[in-house]
This record gives structure tokens, C-alpha cells and sequence, in this order.
């Protein structure tokens, strides 16, 4: 498994590093130019993006990540110290396989990081 965390953050990318190594591979990446250009190379399984970053934010890398080919199999996580509900984020979009609203807690990020990496292993699309 291969976990993609991008943040502009240099605590967030470090916290969040700590917290998701001993479930997988994680590559951090602090904008979301350098974010978009990870996904490309690496097609990790799991991306999870803060949504105020500079370059491309959050929501216009998880647009591109859903516009290839194999965008559908990849889970996306988004990050933002605001509630979700105030930046509009909700399920009924489709973009957005979860929500994290800072700060984390390392229990919240392993429940539901375990639960999207079970789902990409059921995926039949996933290689």
C-alpha cells in the first residue's frame, strides 16, 4: 500500500507521516503541484490532500486525480481545518472518499485510512 499526503504544513506532513507509517508506504509532498506530479509517478492508493495549499489546491489536484483513466480506484482523503460542511464538501459530490478536519488525531486517521485502504484491496480494479 502506498499513502500520498500532501500539506503545505511542514508539522501537519510530519504528524501525518508518524501516523500512517505503520499502516503503509507514505511519500509527503508540501503543494499540490509536486502532490498532482507524486500521483502521476507513483498511483498511490490512497491520497490525502489539505485543500489550501499553494500551486493547485486540494480539490483541483482530487478533480485531476478523478479525470484519469484510473482516478476511480485511488481513495481520496480531503484535509482542512475548517468543518466540512463550511467549505462544502459533502458526499453527494463524488470527489471526496473522506474528510479529516485538523487537528487530526492519530485514532481518527488510522480508522478511517484502514477503512479506504480495505476498500482499494477489494477493489477489482486495483492492480
Amino acid at each position: 500500500m502506498l499513502v500520498l499526503v500532501a500539506d503545505d504544513e511542514p508539522t501537519s506532513l510530519l504528524l501525518m507521516r508518524s501516523y500512517l507509517g505503520a499502516l503503509a508506504k507514505v511519500i509527503v509532498r508540501e503543494n499540490g503541484v509536486e502532490a498532482w506530479e507524486a500521483y502521476l509517478e507513483h498511483r498511490p492508493d490512497l491520497v490525502v490532500l489539505d485543500l489550501g495549499m499553494p500551486g493547485l489546491s486540494g480539490h483541483e489536484v482530487a478533480r485531476r486525480i478523478r479525470a484519469t483513466p484510473d482516478g476511480h480506484r485511488c481513495r481520496l482523503l480531503a484535509m482542512s481545518a475548517s468543518p466540512a460542511v463550511d467549505i462544502g464538501i459533502t458526499a453527494a459530490d463524488g470527489l471526496w472518499d473522506g474528510y479529516l478536519e485538523k487537528p487530526v488525531s492519530r485514532s481518527t486517521l488510522a480508522k478511517i485510512a484502514i477503512k479506504l485502504l480495505k476498500i482499494v484491496d477489494a477493489d477489482p480494479c486495483s492492480p
